[in-house]
């Protein structure tokens, strides 16, 4: 027979949880934090301490890798929709820009000019105009 710290109260000899029955005195050990069992359970008793270690250890790794693949994943999604946003930009800005040519040409049609300046003069005043309409958009 050999003695060894009571498992059930983890060699504390209370268990907190219990407190309202009996104060919480571990009945296994009747409070003492040490129980006595036959050399083969001893053998048991280490086995499941060792493999509860290594689970714990497993379970701490686990963790570890999960929480750096949620971190993983969020950056990676933050890249994502970062891009999808920037192209987005780059195709509102094109379709803009393409209204804008579109737009430009109807109104030359439209005044009858051949004026090989004319596309020149009229890029920068339409420029302009579009630069000031957008500062005072954003205030």
């Amino acid at each position: 027979m050999k003695q060894i710290s009571c498992r059930k109260c983890l060699g504390k000899g209370i268990i907190h949880n219990y407190k309202h029955v009996e104060g919480g005195i571990c009945f296994t050990c009747n409070g003492s934090g040490v129980e006595t069992v036959s050399n083969d359970t001893t053998d048991t008793v280490k086995l499941i301490r060792e493999e509860r270690k290594q689970s714990k250890a497993l379970e701490m790794q686990f963790d570890s890798l999960y929480n750096e693949s949620k971190l993983y994943m969020s950056r990676e999604w933050n890249n994502y929709i970062m891009g999808i946003t920037g192209i987005e930009n780059k195709f509102h800005r094109l379709q803009s820009y393409i209204a804008y040519k579109i737009e430009k040409k109807k109104r030359a049609v439209e005044l009858n000019i051949n004026d090989p300046d004319f596309d020149e003069k009229y890029i920068s005043l339409i420029d302009e105009l579009d630069t000031k309409y957008m500062i005072e958009e954003e205030n």
